[in-house]
């Protein structure tokens, strides 16, 4: 016998989605300079649903005219590192960009916005992401999640039953699958993917290409 697992949303909360950049135009930096750090930019039309990776072009365009109206300078990391050592008085606040990983969207999204700006950035990335061997199935999931209304299948005899129609199910189902695969014995995970993927045209396969940088875009960006 089946049993089932039925996931809801009983009080959904109307900030779910909200753009988690709106946090950087919170006056709370002190001391002489901030370091921000980003992973993912998203374009206007794709929604949130792991927000603290995630960042919307537009904000972070607003949290670089914010800055600059704040008359803070923007630096490399060797400058900043001078500007901690040799803090001189009256000099203005700086801020570094980072952005770790080595995500696709850091070429198409950031690097055009960056460059307008003439905002310098560093890139720190994850070598498993050019060298093709990162553990891609969250951005399937993603995918799974945006194309659904709804999604059930059957593990181990339980009936895994999720409404995905609205945003904040979306991000509510995200979250639950990533928390059970993470907690999840790894000789279960395959079996577990495949009936989660079964029958939506999705192959985990098929997103190693997909999300991240390769070796020859890192250097267009070098």
């Amino acid at each position: 016998m089946n049993r089932r697992i039925h996931y809801s949303i009983k009080n959904e909360k109307p900030e779910i989605g909200l753009n988690p950049v709106s946090s950087l135009f919170i006056p709370l930096y002190s001391g002489i300079g901030s370091i921000l750090l980003f992973h993912r930019a998203l374009s206007e039309d794709d929604d949130f649903l792991c927000e603290e990776l995630e960042v919307k072009a537009s904000c972070l365009e607003e949290a670089i005219m914010y800055y600059r109206h704040k008359n803070y300078d923007f630096v490399t990391l060797d400058e900043a590192h001078e500007r901690i050592i040799y803090t001189q008085l009256n000099q203005r606040k700086f801020l570094v960009f980072t952005f770790d990983d080595g995500y696709i969207d850091t070429l198409s999204i950031v690097y055009p916005i960056l460059k307008k700006y003439e905002v310098p950035f560093t890139l720190y990335v994850r070598s498993s992401f050019p060298d093709r061997t990162a553990d891609v199935r969250w951005y399937a999931l993603k995918d799974l999640i945006n194309q659904s209304k709804r999604i059930n299948f059957i593990f181990e005899g339980y009936i895994y039953d999720f409404f995905t129609e609205k945003q904040s199910e979306k991000v509510f189902t995200y979250q639950v699958i990533k928390d059970t695969i993470i907690n999840m014995d790894s000789d279960h995970i395959p079996l577990f993917l495949e009936a989660l993927f079964k029958g939506s045209g999705i192959a985990v396969s098929d997103y190693v290409d997909k999300p991240t940088l390769n070796w020859s875009q890192i250097k267009q960006l070098s």
